[in-house]
């Protein structure tokens, strides 16, 4: 924008027509994986700024991503992406329950371990695996609770 009034500018929002030849187009999700866009703003006194701006997407639904899974001797261990802040609890059949607590969109690594029974049976028969069903359940600070779930063979 070639002249821009001599005022601070807090915030700023563009909203584009949507349809069949929008101005602006992605390819692919872009609720995926966050957007940014490289910004280089010149000020008046010829100070420079360079950033990577995030970009907001509408209409995106929040989601619990997982990320990993893996076992490891009689445990299930799994790196999910959370949404925002909240609280994520993770458990399923013949599995430990596993409660975190996010302050903000993260990464988070979670370590179910097998039930009593399930670990008996695997004494007995070393060369079985159990197909772990994990249930991850996260209730956000704001928002509707968000659920998802997994498979990790363990054993």
């Amino acid at each position: 924008f070639a002249t821009v009034p001599d005022v601070p500018v807090t915030s700023f929002s563009l909203v584009l027509p949507e349809g069949a030849h929008p101005a602006l187009a992605a390819n692919g999700n872009v609720c995926a994986r966050p957007l940014y866009m490289p910004t280089r703003i010149v000020g008046q006194n010829g100070a420079v700024i360079e950033q990577r701006t995030r970009i907001r997407v509408a209409g995106c639904k929040p989601e619990i991503r997982v990320l990993s899974r893996k076992a490891k001797g009689l445990s299930a261990i799994l790196r999910v992406r959370v949404p925002s802040a909240g609280r994520l609890v993770a458990s399923g059949a013949g599995l430990s329950r596993q409660v975190k607590h996010a302050g903000g969109a993260k990464v988070m690594s979670i370590r179910l371990t097998l039930g009593a029974h399930d670990r008996s049976v695997l004494g007995k028969s070393p060369h079985e695996r159990v197909n772990a069903v994990i249930h991850l359940h996260f209730t956000p600070s704001r928002g509707a609770p968000i659920s998802a779930r997994t498979k990790v063979l363990v054993g």
